[in-house]
């Protein structure tokens, strides 16, 4: 749509950190009338304490902003904000909630450097409790687990996209776009841009970039202590376990 301009309707993915959202961003880059946007708020809540919230106020080119709302992994405060403005934002937001696998999830957490396990329950059960709140306010509210979503993509993404009022377009599901500078494409994000291409560079994402050219399940072999097994499998397993029924249920 070259000659939209106007305020975009905002879509959001919420996850815990390290969920394969940033592949899911990838590939919702590549949709023509998606702006993508991610770390903003984490960004202000790092140097101010909270969250500033204007990113959602996109006026440009494209209809859509889609913007990624990680949970974790270096703080406190990062294991527990808030990615919504209101409960009123919520409805017109349409959040989508994805869920990793808690072992292979802390498993990746470790594998680049942070290595807090009760950040990461923490940071686990906030995203959940989020969930909750925002199925009591909207109807829209879904979530996935990315494990599903990697065995088939090409079965959920329309119907996600479908979900959010987004035309389909078969390119979020086929790349053309190496990972990088078009990943995050809203116009005001350039030291986000930086520091996400940083992140490339230091092989943060290698499974993605030297991976298939499409979303594509990613396992890690499990090399946790017992005792941290035994720790996540008594307070997240549930959790998982209750996702990956309402993900059934609702696509």
């Amino acid at each position: 749509m070259e000659n939209y301009h106007g305020q975009s309707q905002v879509r959001v993915l919420v996850a815990p950190s390290r969920s394969g959202t940033t592949a899911f961003m990838h590939g919702i880059a590549h949709h023509p009338q998606v702006a993508t946007a991610s770390r903003a708020l984490t960004e202000s809540l790092r140097q101010t304490g909270r969250c500033d919230y204007s990113i959602y106020k996109y006026d440009g080119p494209s209809p859509f902003l889609f913007y990624k709302a990680t949970i974790g992994m270096s703080d406190r405060l990062g294991c527990t904000y808030d990615p919504f403005p209101d409960n009123s934002s919520i409805s017109h937001f349409k959040p989508l909630f994805l869920f990793r696998d808690p072992l292979q999830t802390w498993e990746s957490w470790k594998r680049v450097g942070k290595g807090n396990l009760d950040l990461f329950v923490t940071a686990y059960k906030h995203t959940r409790d989020l969930f909750l709140r925002c199925r009591e306010i909207s109807e829209s509210v879904r979530c996935l687990t990315y494990e599903c979503l990697g065995e088939s993509a090409s079965d959920f993404f329309p119907k996600i996209l479908d979900g959010w009022e987004i035309p389909w377009d078969e390119k979020v599901i086929s790349w053309d776009k190496e990972l990088g500078s078009e990943t995050i494409t809203h116009a005001g994000l350039d030291k986000v841009r930086e520091r996400f291409e940083a992140s490339l560079a230091s092989d943060l994402h290698r499974r993605i970039a030297g991976g298939p050219k499409m979303f594509h399940l990613v396992k890690n072999e499990i090399e946790l202590p017992g005792e941290e097994v035994e720790n996540i499998e008594d307070e997240l397993r549930a959790i998982y376990t209750q996702i990956t029924a309402l993900s059934t249920a609702w696509f």
